[in-house]
Parts: structure tokens; sequence; C-alpha cells
């Protein structure tokens, strides 16, 4: 029988997206795979890449094809958890060389923007402290003052690298830090808080190591290079600069206000205190106080003596480091992504059913699904499996 399904721009539709979706479902689980296997796994490594390519081919072609299908935000929600994974990987040895020229300089130019925007949130976070005369969080369960919060981020700035916002490494040399991370991280979340309520108390504890493995990353960098005036790397107060915030008009400049009502809209509910029913207070709104109370607790493992030397910094970096090993924070990580990725995959992709033999999401199982095997054509293998090659 002849292929008619380019004569029929539906059945056309309905195929391909069978592959997309299986194509995307085998390039997350390789993702999974590399990194469940501590990044050390080289035949696993391969497979992510080659399953990445394929994929990233084929949904190119489908949006060729298919240019007005709109996606579910389940999609996209899945496309930035594999977006995470991929960078996560290219963290490690075997997969740093994965980004073309033009992709490194858009992830760079990623990165400059977090940055900008964490210090808008930072600007406007502090005049909202002076105005209101009370601490940054709002709540009775704060630990850190704003006065300590102040004197924390003041005593790791001594030794300084010279970085700022404007002076740019090399893109073609970019590489994925911890922020860069962290914010994508959470994008995630906010997307996930919108589609299943407030997040759990995990969540947040993950939320708070990632700020503190970030600000670990850049304060060991900026030790090892101080003094390079091209060095651009975030601050401690940059790493930490999430939360609540609600910004009045005056406290922001115009050039500004776009952008933080933008954040605000996007961010705010993942940080803002929930009623005992797990509906949000409006009135007033404020932060949400476990949040506070763990931020203020991790941050807390950055208080030194003012005038502490680099080799004190140093010293404390290292103990933290042992304290919170980042191979440990990132296997936490890596399953906190998998069990969103879970939930978020309700009924796995036709054609992995069919690998594995049924098509639960269809009620087809048992006796029924081999008839619908013989129906359709297709024939196990000698293992007793369908396998569909990439």
């Amino acid at each position: 029988m002849a292929d008619t399904r380019c004569a029929n721009p539906e059945l056309q539709l309905d195929v391909d997206l069978m592959m997309l979706e299986y194509t995307f479902y085998h390039a997350t689980q390789a993702q999974f795979d590399f990194l469940f296997s501590g990044c050390q796994d080289e035949d696993k490594a391969a497979e992510a890449t080659r399953l990445l390519t394929i994929f990233d081919s084929f949904i190119r072609l489908f949006a060729q094809d298919h240019p007005s299908y709109e996606k579910t935000p389940e999609f996209h929600l899945n496309v930035k958890i594999l977006e995470l994974l991929v960078l996560l990987s290219s963290r490690s040895t075997g997969l740093q060389q994965q980004f073309s020229p033009d992709m490194s300089k858009k992830l760079h130019d990623e990165t400059v923007e977090n940055l900008k925007a964490r210090r808008r949130w930072l600007i406007a976070h502090q005049r909202q402290a002076q105005r209101r005369g009370k601490q940054l969080a709002g709540s009775d369960a704060t630990d850190v003052t704003d006065d300590v919060e102040i004197l924390i981020y003041n005593s790791w700035t001594r030794h300084k690298s010279g970085s700022s916002v404007s002076s740019h490494p090399s893109p073609s040399d970019f590489l994925p830090r911890f922020l860069d991370l962290l914010t994508r991280f959470m994008e995630i979340s906010a997307e996930i808080a919108a589609l299943r309520g407030t997040p759990e108390e995990k969540w947040m504890q993950i939320a708070c190591e990632f700020m503190l493995q970030a600000s670990l990353e850049s304060i060991r960098i900026r030790l090892r290079d101080s003094g390079n005036e091209d060095m651009f790397l975030p601050r401690l107060d940059d790493c930490f600069a999430w939360g609540y915030f609600d910004a009045p008009d005056e406290l922001i400049g115009p050039d500004d206000q776009a952008h933080v009502d933008e954040e605000l809209a996007f961010f705010n509910h993942l940080f803002r205190a929930p009623t005992n029913d797990g509906a949000v207070d409006e009135s007033p709104p404020r932060e949400n106080p476990t949040w506070t109370k763990l931020r203020n607790e991790y941050l807390s493992e950055f208080h030194i003596a003012d005038d502490a030397s680099a080799s004190s910094q140093t010293w404390r970096v290292d103990r933290l480091a042992q304290k919170y090993p980042p191979e440990s924070f990132q296997d936490q990580l890596v399953q906190f992504l998998k069990n969103a990725w879970d939930l978020a995959m309700v009924n796995k992709p036709v054609l992995v059913q069919i690998e594995e033999g049924h098509l639960k999401s269809l009620g087809v199982e048992g006796a029924e699904f081999d008839d619908f095997m013989v129906r359709v054509g297709l024939r196990e293998d000698l293992n007793g499996s369908l396998k569909l090659k990439l």
C-alpha cells in the first residue's frame, strides 16, 4: 500500500507528533541516564549526544512543516527541563565541547541578562528595606537582619577580581556556571508552581543550596583569579537575590519598571506566603516564612569577619564545599528534575508505550495489544520486545 500520509495534512501532523514525542522522550531519558551515572560513562555520554542531535534536528523539521501548531505548556516545560539537563551535562568532561559558537554566545548573553535581572532585584529590594525601615523579608521568622545581610555581602567583596556587568568573557569560552543553571531552575520551578501550586519545603531546600553552590563556585574562581580585570562573575548577593518582593512604582526607575514588573509576575508566586487552606493571601502579601528561614540559614554559612583575609575566605569556602559536596547536590537536583519530568509525563508517548508492550493510555493491554500489533503489521524481536531504532 502506498504511503499517503503526506497527501493528508492531518495524518502527517499525527505521525510527526508521535515521532516528535518519541525522540523528545528518549533524548531526555538519555540525559538523565548520563547524569545518574555520575557523568562518568562514556557510552552514555555518546548516546545522550546522539539522541539529543536527533531530537534537535526533528524539532526543527517539525517547526518548518507545522509552523502554526501550538505546543502545550507541558511541552515547553519539558523542553526547559531538557535544556537544564544538557547544561548540567556540559559541565562534565564528557560533553564540554558540544556547544556551537552561536549557541555559546546565546548562552553567554543570557547569563549577562540574568545577572542584570538579579541586580535590578537587589537595588529595588534594598530601596524597599530602607523605605520600610525593617528586615528585608518582612517576616518575624527572619534570622538575618538587613544590616547583617549587608555585612555578609561586604565581607566577601574585600578581595575583588575587578568583575562587573560590563566586562564580558569570550563567548567562545563560555561554560555554564551554577548561577546560569540557577536562573533556569527558578524558571522551571515557577512554571511548575503555576501548573501545580505552591512549592514544597523540599524544593526550597534545593533552591537554597543551589544559591549556596552558585556562591561557592563564583567565590572560588574570584579568589583564584584575583586581579583579573576581564573576569565576569556574580557576587554573593547576586546568587542570593531571590525572594518575594512587592515593588511600589516609586522604588524602581522608569527604565527598569517593565523588566521588574515581568519578573515579579513570573517569580513572586514561588515565594509568596500561602494561607492555611493553601490559597495565596493577597492582603497583605508577604514572603513565605519557610523560604525566609531557609534562605537566611544558607546565607549565614558565609558569615565571616569583616576583615577576613583571602586565605581565611579560601578556608571557609573549602569547609563549606566539604559540608555541601557539589556532587551530592547535583544528584539531588537531577532527582528533583526527574520527579518533575515524570509528573509532566502522565502518559508516555505512544511509540514508547508500544516499545514497552502496551498502550495503557488507550486501555490496550495483554491479548488486545497483541492483536493490535498483528493488525498494524508490527512484530516483536527475538527478545520479545519491539524496539524502534533512532
